[in-house]
């Protein structure tokens, strides 16, 4: 299972690097507003995650870290509920 997160973690870091590269250069209408839109729509997400998570990320050290790690990469950097007290994953 972890060459599974690793893909996800690469396919997200992907989608945001195309996000920057479109706010530099931006790609032809309407996929640049699309785009933008898609990642906008990501980064709400994800701040709602933390938002709700509040309780679950303030337990661990380095909480902070894992904030600013939940912002791009979303669910992937939150710990199952039943391993949670077991800490954040190496990945």
């Amino acid at each position: 299972m972890l060459w599974l997160r690793v893909v996800a973690h690469a396919l997200v870091l992907l989608f945001w690097g195309l996000v920057l590269a479109n706010l530099l250069a931006p790609v032809s209408q309407p996929f640049a507003g699309l785009l933008q839109l898609s990642g906008v729509a990501m980064l709400v997400l994800n701040l709602l995650a933390v938002a709700i998570h509040h309780q679950l990320l303030k337990q661990h050290p380095g909480s902070w870290l894992q904030r600013l790690l939940v912002l791009p990469f979303g669910a992937l950097r939150l710990p199952a509920p039943g391993r949670a007290a077991e800490g954040f994953g190496a990945v």
